[in-house]
């Protein structure tokens, strides 16, 4: 906005500046090089504010993804250790062949990939 008005300024118009309670005479031409500086400047700490919100977020997903692989291995491991009781409701089975569907598809994608944020299982 003050580079806008600054450029419908004529040339021989008389600009001043705010300083404190008061206004001082100012070239146009500087005027418009210190309005130009403040805004690269401001563009600048966006940008690199911006990079700093990224990073944690990046990090965040990549700790989410890792727990979520977590759990599904944990799963696949203690599946094949839980029966299915006796008397168990109808629903009951149907989520645990649900289950160990999952659990099956799980460990054979994981047969042909490594575990997610780049770390071989130990």
């Amino acid at each position: 906005m003050a580079v806008q008005e600054l450029d419908l300024v004529k040339e021989d118009s008389t600009v001043y500046k705010l300083i404190g309670p008061t206004l001082i005479k100012q070239d146009l031409v500087e005027a418009k090089a210190n309005v130009s500086k403040r805004l690269g400047y401001i563009s600048n700490e966006l940008t690199r504010l911006a990079a700093q919100l990224r990073a944690p977020q990046e990090k965040l997903q990549r700790a989410q993804e890792q727990v979520c692989w977590m759990r599904a291995r944990l799963l696949t491991w203690s599946l094949p250790a839980v029966p299915v009781r006796q008397g168990a409701q109808a629903g009951d089975a149907v989520q645990m062949v649900k289950l160990q569907q999952n659990a099956q598809r799980i460990q054979a994608a994981e047969a042909g990939k490594a575990a997610p944020g780049g770390e071989e299982e130990g």
